[in-house]
């Protein structure tokens, strides 16, 4: 046991939980001790796979930037398994918060269309955000890594000025 790395100090806990094991594949035991202070035997080793990192996320486009009106191609990607499809919530520039379904997409990758009209975009940079959990329990909330999302709803403006005055002959 004294050969032992990562060990904690004595507790009178029968829990104790763990926040800075790094991630892989561990091995536990435990060591008992009286009110006098006498060590029991080692107990059995266990092996844990440690998962404490929460999963990271990138998005991707099908269109580059700026996004006219149409359906924009949306693609999520996960760092690790999810024990569901991560939620993704966008706010348009000047706009209200919109939520995106994501269904999955094959491994790690989760997409959606998403139909950009004046209704629920907004020209101008778009805040996105994501939440998901992967299997062991982490969860992440924050901006995925990824190009960021630039609308233009603006229509273009003309005006036609004649090079003559006065009546045009053919």
């Amino acid at each position: 046991a004294a050969q032992a790395t990562g060990q904690s100090a004595a507790t009178l806990r029968t829990s104790l939980k763990l926040t800075t094991v790094p991630d892989g594949l561990r091995y536990f035991a435990v060591v008992g001790y009286d009110d006098a202070g006498n060590a029991s035997a080692l107990s059995n080793v266990r092996s844990y796979t440690v998962d404490l990192t929460p999963p990271a996320f990138t998005i991707s486009y099908n269109q580059s930037m700026p996004v006219g009106p149409g359906t924009l191609g949306v693609t999520v990607t996960a760092s690790e398994p999810l024990v569901a499809a991560p939620l993704l919530l966008m706010r348009p520039a000047g706009g209200g918060l919109v939520s995106v379904t994501l269904t999955g997409a094959g491994g790690n990758n989760y997409s959606a269309s998403f139909p950009v009209t004046t209704l629920v975009a907004r020209t101008g940079i778009a805040a996105i955000a994501i939440s998901g959990t992967d299997l062991a329990g982490n969860s992440f909330t924050g901006p995925p890594a990824g190009p960021a999302l630039d609308f233009d709803l603006t229509k273009p403006t003309a005006a036609l000025t004649p090079s003559r005055l006065g009546p045009v002959q053919t």
